[in-house]
């Protein structure tokens, strides 16, 4: 089996240990019982169930705000969160009964101290650190647009292993993701909370990805299902994600975010989008008493305009929490990957969106602003929803190429609140980044896809449809 992690190039050691110094130097002392956190709880209680991923995404914004290098936010991060999810837990929980929630106040302080406990440790004796193989250059672009509020979230993993502390030998893994809410925030909140930590943890993640997949889109609907129900939530999110597993596209998806693959520098359509009047979806909810009739747009019993979903718990069984699935081999000739909400697919269509791109570096511009360049397609093309495009370009499984170079720079991220109006509140990043938002864009010298046969034809797969990677002193925090 192939080895698929490499070590840290020697740049990509020294701003560790130059953030190592910075980090323990600025925060000498831990976080105190009153004192306020420099993170956002977006619940104030979680189930057991939930603690991992809420630990992931606390650490996570906290390394970001610290300016920590993306090479190492996901091992610091594992390193923290897996001293509290095996830690003894009953002083977090909020009463002496057996399924009692957990307060998140307590826990996120303890989380915020076991990053700095690490740091320190790391600091003393840095141990020779590893990462993925397969090195991920992405762009992410969004805006609240004329919307009241932003409800779009998206995520983006190109460090899953070590994310999750799989081992050096594991085949590469990557997840990207875009979740469209609704009626709210929570449900896309959630998602993109858990739902990466519910496919990590999945017993058949190696075996059948693809039903890995399936049963993480599952439970995550199941979980905040009842935690709307528990707290009198009412919002909903449908979703894409991608699973990169090797030399595999692993692909789910509820509702009408959708995504596309360029091959070829050709539209290569990867699934087909869950609307209330697709015939087979319509069938569906008919067979179970609902209806589906149109004012302004197609909705299912003349409310919801997505048939499948996370959440809308007042809506089951008619909104279904049951992704579809499809994979995809890749056979070396893949361009990039293009994940969005319906902001941008309801004025783009998908082989409009390949061909935008392509043509766009074709021409010279500049990869770091793609995404940006279909949200403004979008905008200008009248759509007024959320726009939301995350773009993920698969060099590194282009045919000949052995590993990918280390020549894009990192963009620090830093929080931003999507409810202010203005349209500076975009996203636009390069590398790695979940839920995140950054105002920087990254102006790397990256070659551009190179311009291929145009053809406006779109392309289908098939004819009838559409423990981290650490190798550690024996000080090392675990």
């Amino acid at each position: 089996m192939p080895i698929m992690s490499v070590p840290f190039t020697e740049e990509e050691r020294q701003e560790a240990l130059d953030f190592f110094r910075r980090f323990v130097a600025d925060q000498t002392d831990a976080f105190g019982e009153c004192e306020n956190l420099p993170i956002r709880l977006s619940s104030l209680s979680i189930t057991v169930n939930e603690l991992e991923g809420e630990c992931i995404d606390w650490c996570l914004q906290y390394l970001r705000k610290s300016q920590a290098p993306e090479a190492i936010t996901a091992l610091i991060t594992h390193a923290a969160v897996r001293q509290i999810i095996e830690g003894d837990l009953s002083g977090y929980r909020q009463d002496e009964s057996e399924d009692a929630l957990l307060s998140t106040s307590k826990i996120a302080k303890d989380v915020m101290n076991k990053v700095l406990e690490v740091c320190k440790q790391w600091n003393e004796g840095t141990p020779s650190f590893c990462k993925s193989k397969m090195k991920y250059e992405s762009c992410v672009h969004a805006i609240k647009n004329t919307r009241r509020k932003m409800e779009d979230k998206h995520v983006i993993l190109p460090q899953f292993n070590n994310l999750f502390g799989f081992q050096e030998d594991h085949s590469n893994q990557a997840f990207f993701a875009v979740y469209d809410g609704h009626s709210g925030v929570d449900a896309s909140n959630y998602a993109a909370t858990h739902l990466h930590c519910h496919l990590a943890r999945n017993k058949c993640l190696e075996k059948d990805p693809l039903l890995a997949l399936k049963e993480a889109f599952e439970k995550t609907d199941k979980c905040f299902v009842a935690k709307a129900k528990r707290e009198g939530l009412r919002s909903g999110s449908t979703g894409v994600a991608v699973l990169i597993k090797g030399e595999t596209l692993y692909v789910a998806w509820l509702g009408d975010s959708q995504v596309v693959l360029s091959k070829a520098g050709q539209p290569t359509l990867l699934m087909s989008p869950h609307k209330p009047n697709r015939e087979d979806e319509r069938q569906r909810i008919e067979a179970l008493g609902g209806c589906v009739v149109y004012f302004g747009a197609w909705r299912v019993n003349g409310s919801l305009s997505v048939s499948r979903a996370i959440g809308d718990a007042e809506h089951k069984p008619y909104i279904s929490g049951e992704p579809d699935v499809e994979e995809f081999n890749m056979e070396g000739d893949e361009d990039f990957l293009i994940l969005a909400c319906d902001g941008l697919w309801d004025v783009v269509k998908p082989d409009e969106a390949v061909e935008l791109v392509v043509q766009y570096l074709a021409d010279g511009g500049d990869r770091s602003t793609v995404a940006k360049l279909l949200v403004d397609s979008a905008k200008s093309g009248g759509s007024n929803d959320n726009i939301s495009v995350v773009v993920v370009f698969l060099d590194v499984h282009k045919r000949g190429v052995e590993s990918v170079t280390d020549t894009v720079s990192s963009i620090a991220l830093t929080e931003v609140d999507q409810d202010l109006s203005s349209d500076d509140r975009a996203v636009n990043t390069s590398e790695n980044g979940t839920k995140e938002n950054s105002i920087f864009e990254n102006k790397g010298n990256i070659s551009p896809v190179p311009s291929p046969k145009r053809s406006p034809k779109l392309s289908k797969k098939t004819e009838d449809e559409n423990t981290p990677v650490v190798h550690t002193s024996p000080q090392t925090a675990t």
